[in-house]
């Protein structure tokens, strides 16, 4: 079972992994938290191996939260990554 750990930053947290290493160390998948429609949203960032850290991952959140405030896109990380591949994919091309 897998244990999540709250980081010093407000909504980030990480996962260990039992299989990936980072040196010697398990690798470390962060996530954020946040709340969108008065439902509380739980989505993964990256790797800490692919140079993601907490402070990065809060920073994250942080402009998925204002824009959420202030009703700007994106609104998720999902939404994020979708505009920064070139919009949704359909499945017609």
């Amino acid at each position: 079972m897998t244990t999540t750990t709250s980081t010093s930053y407000r909504g980030v947290g990480y996962r260990e992994s039992q299989t990936r290493k980072r040196g010697s160390k398990p690798d470390r998948y962060f996530f954020i938290r946040y709340k969108s429609d008065g439902k509380l949203k739980e989505e993964g960032a990256r790797w800490a191996s692919e140079g993601m850290t907490s402070q990065k991952t809060s920073q994250l959140r942080a402009r998925i939260t204002e824009n959420i405030w202030l009703g700007r896109r994106p609104q998720s990380l999902a939404e994020l990554r979708e505009m920064m591949r070139g919009g949704p994919r359909t499945g017609l091309c």
